[in-house]
């Protein structure tokens, strides 16, 4: 995906430059970096997907976020409480699986390096019926919200990106809480039928 995300980069350059003198040669390049960018994403997706850690593989998700926890207090003196419902990880697929791993371990490093909490908790429960809710929570510093929400609009956040891009892997409904003093708190609503992802679309 890197050789692929230069190349896009070098045919912008090309047809900016192109642009002016030759509008339909230039529109011949927006479109091949379209099909270039969404075969990217879909890589990028997959990599989503297949990079998990070996305990999530071999030992399911329970056991990868308590290593996960265990690996924060060890290294960081970090201390993070894991709540899992058991109930809630026997409807999951393998790849929602993955994809709440990897938005906890987001959730918890970034608590983990701006926070200054002295707890993280990392909850999977059941929200109702078929959708289930995966809570990440500090009891940090917090920050401004509807500040940085709105700042994401309109450059975008790394860190944000990753977090809302990652739920929408599994159709999930991403949602951010904070105020200064307060600690954060991220959620997502993750469907667990087909009926529940459409619910979730329409926010019924």
């Amino acid at each position: 995906p890197t050789q692929t995300i230069a190349a896009i980069a070098m045919r912008a350059n090309m047809a900016q430059k192109m642009l002016a003198q030759k509008p339909q040669a230039a529109l011949k390049e927006l479109q091949t970096m379209e099909e270039m960018a969404r075969r990217t994403t879909q890589e990028i997706r997959h990599m989503l997907f297949t990079l998990r850690p070996l305990v999530l593989e071999t030992q399911g998700l329970v056991a990868a976020l308590e290593a996960m926890a265990e690996k924060m207090r060890d290294t960081y003196g970090q201390n993070v409480l894991v709540e899992i419902d058991p109930q809630v990880v026997e409807k999951l697929e393998m790849e929602q699986q993955s994809v709440i791993f990897a938005i906890a371990e987001e959730a918890v490093n970034n608590a983990r390096k701006h926070a200054e909490a002295e707890h993280i908790w990392v909850r999977l429960r059941p929200l109702r019926g078929d959708i289930a809710l995966l809570e990440i929570r500090d009891d940090g510093v917090g920050f401004d919200a509807k500040a940085v929400l709105a700042s994401y609009e309109q450059r975008g956040s790394l860190g944000l990106l990753n977090l809302r891009e990652r739920s929408e892997l599994i159709n999930g409904i991403f949602h951010l809480d904070s105020e200064p003093g307060k600690g954060t708190r991220v959620q997502v609503a993750i469907p667990l039928t087909e009926a529940a992802i459409e619910r979730l679309r329409h926010r019924i």
